[in-house]
């Protein structure tokens, strides 16, 4: 549990640094702050990487201490590409000890060499131990952002000198921490499957870093906008067209929504307010005349609620939209103030916060379901496989050699992947390891688990089943307490009723659907009502920095600069090598997936950033719009298959 265990103290420093970089940015009188607010996130970041590291061994195939004895192995007995690999691991680690010594002074080289060589090293231990990068899945990918947050903040600092744009990174990489935590620490939730094709490495690592630099240009296009805002120039005019802007735009979604929920056309109240098992529970009775309509129960509180946040989500959502579309052609040309853009960072920067924090409360409700419904099903599994019908009771030494038999055939596919290098296996290659005691373990793992035989069998096949039998151990290992050993047939089954009525109102009162409909209607509607109190406080607080910050051409250029840095790595990261990848995996170079769709709807909106700032045929505030808009659409890209599907939901 070390990569847990520095996981939360990493966690810890990063608090307490941003606290204290937010109170130097803010407070007058703080600027003394800012130093020991750097050195907790200094400490967050050792804390962090230690995490990382140790977890990409951990959930390896080859333990750390066989390093050196597989290398003389890799030396001595080839192949000799393993060799080329080994070299490789030393040099990119005697290069960037020279380059750190020969740019001490120097921290934003030094550094960003240090982190691009930690990434490096461990595709470097993909090629030979079968390990995984520390960005494959969801908790993962979430703790390597904050990193990358945490190593810009303190890489950048020296050169930017913006206390300001310190404390928006500390913020940034705390909520990533504390959404990481919510995520499952085992690897369950797949954010990619392990395909064995490297493009995947160079895609998601890639895409990750020109994410981290597209944010902080987020932060600071925010800054300047912010910068640039001047309330006591708001005129009447001003507010007029923004008040009525909004009536209006509030008084067509109203019409929009109404007509369309009423119709039938959009969020139907049975399939957004009831479950499933709710449906199913109210079907009519045998005998009833055929195509009548089930008798639901009356709606309780909690179900009202579900359909008026899925009504609200729908609403605001439209309202939203049609406000943006409507108030650029109808607010006052002569209004020099800046209100326009600094509502929009108000709008933007409490959003994103209120999703994050709705998005975390999801999560970890769903999850408990999730574990719910497991435990339901392994209990199921007993009650067909250990229990036999004569009245015999399950008994816990029954029990214990189930659990001993699932985790030995859990630990024996570790060891095929740690052993077996001939994988991925193949028909023609069969014939030539008759003879070889890791295909004859292959073959009596798949015998033993009741699984078929179907070639070609990779790595990421042994890796899915050693965790699916793992994990079964775990649960039916978890179940015990409960089962009251011995337990007969009947208990099993009032036991099994206990855990259905359990999972049955752990669905009701959760705060989604349950079924696809609706879900991003209620998520949007819990987000916006979050949001509000949110954007109220940052309306009235932003404007207290504004003495704080640096001179607005300087924002505007150091943001420009930080977009042109992470344009190509995102060209190449998310579209090229993402493209590749697609072709190994799925077949086709493009599939028109959500996420595609809205990566390739960020690349657009910074490629007109880039050519209209080129050509200077762009305001710098409205460079700062363009700016935040295309982060907010690649940030929406990593969100949309969850509510939309395709094929990166890996569903």
């Amino acid at each position: 549990m070390t990569d847990v265990t520095f996981f939360w103290l990493a966690f810890g420093a990063y608090l307490v640094g941003m606290c204290l970089l937010v109170m130097a940015a803010l407070w007058r009188a703080g600027a003394k702050l800012a130093p020991v607010g750097r050195g907790c996130i200094w400490a967050g970041l050792a804390a962090q990487t230690v995490s990382i590291v140790s977890r990409a061994f951990a959930v390896g195939t080859a333990p750390m201490h066989m390093f050196f004895e597989r290398m003389s192995v890799a030396f001595s007995a080839g192949p000799a590409w393993q060799g080329v690999v080994y070299v490789l691991v030393f040099v990119v680690l005697i290069a960037t000890g020279v380059l750190g010594a020969l740019f001490w002074t120097r921290r934003i080289v030094w550094l960003l060499a240090a982190g691009i060589a930690l990434l490096v090293e461990l595709i470097l231990l993909d090629f030979l131990d079968y390990t995984r990068l520390p960005i494959e899945k969801v908790y993962e990918y979430l703790s390597f952002a904050s990193w990358c947050s945490a190593l810009l903040l303190l890489a950048l600092s020296p050169k930017l000198r913006l206390v300001v744009l310190d404390a928006a990174l500390a913020l940034a990489a705390c909520l990533l921490v504390v959404f990481a935590a919510i995520q499952p620490k085992s690897i369950e939730l797949q954010l990619v499957p392990a395909l064995q094709s490297y493009w995947l490495f160079i895609h998601v690592s890639l895409t990750s870093v020109a994410y981290a630099v597209f944010g902080m240009g987020f932060a600071i296009a925010s800054l300047y906008l912010i910068k640039v805002h001047r309330p006591a120039a708001v005129g009447r005019e001003a507010r007029r067209r923004l008040m009525l802007t909004a009536a209006v735009a509030m008084g067509v979604a109203a019409v929009l929504v109404l007509v369309l929920v009423l119709s039938g056309v959009t969020l139907p109240f049975r399939s957004v307010a009831y479950t499933p098992r709710e449906l199913a529970a109210a079907q009519p009775a045998q005998g009833a005349l055929e195509g009548s309509d089930p008798q639901l129960p009356s709606p309780r509180v909690g179900q009202v609620a579900r359909y008026a946040l899925a009504v609200l989500g729908a609403y605001a959502a439209a309202a939203f939209v049609l406000f943006w579309l409507i108030y650029p052609l109808t607010r006052w040309r002569a209004d020099a103030s800046g209100l326009a853009s600094y509502l929009f960072v108000v709008c933007a920067l409490a959003i994103l916060a209120s999703c994050l924090l709705v998005g975390g409360l999801v999560r970890s409700q769903e999850h408990r379901i999730t574990r719910q419904w497991e435990r339901q099903a392994e209990l199921r599994r007993l009650m067909s496989e250990l229990v036999p019908h004569d009245g015999t009771a399950l008994t816990g030494e029954a029990l214990a050699a189930d659990i001993e038999h699932w985790r030995g055939l859990s630990l024996q596919a570790r060891g095929i992947l740690a052993r077996a290098r001939w994988l991925p296996l193949t028909t023609e290659q069969q014939a030539g390891l008759a003879d070889d005691p890791q295909f004859q373990a292959l073959q009596d793992l798949y015998q033993k688990a009741g699984l078929e035989w179907k070639t070609p069998i990779r790595y990421k096949d042994i890796k899915e089943i050693g965790r699916e039998l793992g994990k079964r151990a775990a649960v039916a290992s978890s179940l015990a307490p409960e089962l009251g050993l011995p337990a007969d047939r009947a208990a099993l089954h009032r036991l099994a009723q206990s855990f259905e009525k359990d999972l049955a109102r752990l669905e009701s009162g959760a705060i989604l659907p349950r079924r696809a409909v609706g879900q991003l209607a209620t998520f949007t509607g819990l987000s916006l009502l979050v949001a509000a109190p949110l954007g109220l406080a940052l309306f009235c607080l932003l404007p207290r920095m504004c003495d704080r910050l640096p001179e607005a051409e300087r924002l505007d250029r150091i943001s420009y600069g930080v977009i042109v840095a992470a344009y190509p790595l995102f060209t190449f990261g998310a579209l090229f090598a993402g493209a590749i990848w697609a072709h190994f995996a799925w077949g086709s170079w493009w599939g028109w997936d959500p996420k595609e769709v809205g990566s390739l709807v960020g690349w657009v909106l910074y490629t007109v950033y880039l050519h209209q700032r080129h050509r200077e045929g762009l305001s710098a505030r409205a460079a700062a719009v363009a700016g935040m808009l295309g982060f907010i659409a690649c940030t929406l890209s990593l969100a949309g298959n969850a509510f939309l599907g395709g094929l990166h939901a890996y569903s």
